[in-house]
């Protein structure tokens, strides 16, 4: 069984400091489905003896208090974006209807696509200081520093610098999510054609980001996305085409770094090829012999 950082007795005197947002009127019992499945994506993602052993240690006087705090943040607003549609909607045995009253009304669509984004980007900002924090402070968390999701992490060809100089993503939440996706496009586009141990040029890193960020685009959940990709999207949908499929959005957005990806691909198959015909002993035409030379039989 997954540990639960919440319950319903304190939930509401946590939850509020650390989502502003939400009333203390928000019972635990209404958000308790999506807050058991976020537990079980960290746990997932971070692994299950590391998440365990932050939500675990309950004294503020230690280190791993700080962690415990970023991930409830983190939860609570992965929580909030994934049930956002329960709390608009009102299901009962008299059908499915929405709040309207002479003080509410339901929120607008614009106003609902706002406030899910901001609350991935709150997500990914304490996520990311969870997994910052966590590699600065690996002796105080073994679990971490021993774990497959960890060295996976630091095993990558590609960190997030060479992600945040090439396409300004530099949030290590996002190779959390697309670790796997970058692993893939290395096997088939690198190690296909050179040896493991090689290191890579700035044109393969460059070709490598624009393939992992369009690939991501295609194949990731919205709230794994990182910011470039989620505005995209959003401004895809905002152009007057709302009644297109998502997967439609997604494919447009994911052509343009596709492209990229495509460029820089053809520069780094020439940059091999050059480097190869470069290493490649030339030898001048042998001396053709006649029957005039005199060493000739």
């Amino acid at each position: 069984m997954i540990t639960n950082p919440f319950n319903s007795e304190t939930f509401q005197e946590k939850m509020k400091p650390l989502t502003s947002m939400a009333y203390r009127s928000l019972e635990y019992e209404n958000v308790e489905s999506s807050i058991v499945k976020v537990c079980a994506e960290m746990s997932d993602k971070l692994g299950s003896a590391t998440y365990e052993s932050i939500c675990s240690d309950k004294d503020p006087s230690t280190v791993k208090a700080e962690a415990l705090d970023y991930l409830q943040r983190a939860i609570l607003h992965f929580t909030i974006y994934h049930h956002i549609i329960y709390l608009i909607a009102n299901v009962s045995n008299d059908g499915v209807t929405v709040t309207k009253s002479d003080d509410k009304t339901t929120i607008y669509k614009y106003q609902q696509d706002q406030l899910e984004e901001q609350l991935v980007a709150d997500a990914w900002f304490w996520l990311n200081r969870l997994i910052m924090y966590l590699n600065d402070h690996l002796k105080d968390f073994p679990e971490w520093a021993s774990s497959t999701e960890h060295t996976q992490l630091s095993d990558l060809p590609v960190k997030v610098s060479d992600f945040e100089r090439i396409v300004g993503v530099s949030d290590p939440t996002f190779l959390l999510y697309a670790g796997w996706i970058v692993r893939e496009v290395h096997r088939e586009c690198i190690l296909s054609c050179q040896a493991a141990d090689a290191s890579l040029s700035e044109v393969q890193k460059q070709a490598l980001c624009y393939d992992v960020m369009a690939r991501a685009c295609r194949r990731l959940a919205f709230h794994a996305l990182p910011a470039p990709i989620r505005v995209d999207i959003n401004n895809e949908m905002g152009k007057n085409h709302a009644a297109q499929a998502d997967t439609t959005v997604r494919e447009k957005v994911a052509e343009i770094f596709a492209v990229k990806a495509k460029a820089y691909w053809e520069s780094a198959e020439a940059e091999i090829a050059k480097t190869a015909e470069g290493e490649t002993a030339v030898y001048g035409q042998a001396r053709r012999l006649s029957e005039n030379d005199k060493f000739a039989v």
